[in-house]
């Protein structure tokens, strides 16, 4: 079966609002790896809907997609941005947007509330 590859880049920003409080997380059935200087966001099982799409990250996508591997609301992934880059607070909330777009378009991202967490 042959694999879609996705960049995440560039995407359009999310049309979709989140319940306030919402926690962000990678799709089950995901994971990040390393091939040939490339950070993949790869399906490892066909849990809860991983389609069997690869995704190509740059460095700000692998760092997000390693934070949502265990949840996280959207300003505290702004938080975590701003220390680790140098980048002002509308660029790091655009890069989120543009980020969750993408992982939206191909069916990498799950949001659920912070009520359902508890």
């Amino acid at each position: 079966m042959a694999h879609e590859t996705q960049r995440i880049t560039g995407a359009p920003q999310p049309t979709g609002k989140a319940p306030p409080g919402a926690v962000y997380r990678i799709r089950p059935g995901y994971t990040l790896r390393e091939v040939a200087g490339e950070h993949l966001a790869i399906p490892v099982s066909d849990e809860a809907g991983a389609s069997g799409r690869l995704a190509i990250l740059n460095t700000t996508g692998k760092f997000l997609f390693r934070l949502l591997q265990r949840g996280m609301t959207r300003e505290m992934l702004l938080t975590e941005m701003l220390e680790a880059f140098d980048v002002s607070p509308e660029e790091a909330r655009a890069d989120i947007g543009t980020f969750f777009a993408q992982l939206a378009q191909n069916g990498l991202l799950h949001i659920n509330s912070l009520e359902d967490t508890k």
